[in-house]
């Protein structure tokens, strides 16, 4: 699991990342569609924690995801070789 805890971008509120998701839920009150969202959260890396855990030698690149690996697309994503093409 990432080691990280959510700040509010706002009134720079910390959260842990099982109490909230997306916006601060006190900033997030005086959210009214049209207008630009407030309370917007920030994951905040634990950069000692990832140090600790992370291996050169087998690299889990996971470490620096906030998303959980069980919410990754099913199919692999990125690194998709380019290919020269005729005009």
């Amino acid at each position: 699991m990432t080691p990280f805890s959510y700040k509010c971008t706002d009134c720079g509120r910390t959260y842990s990342r099982d109490e909230v998701r997306y916006l601060c839920p006190e900033c997030g009150k005086s959210y009214r569609p049209g207008i630009p969202l407030t309370g917007v959260l920030e994951a905040v890396f634990d950069y000692d924690a990832i140090a600790t855990a992370f291996n050169q030698d087998r690299p889990d690149w996971n470490l620096f995801c906030p998303v959980e690996t069980e919410f990754h697309p099913p199919l692999p994503v990125g690194n998709t070789p380019m290919a020269r093409v005729g005009s």
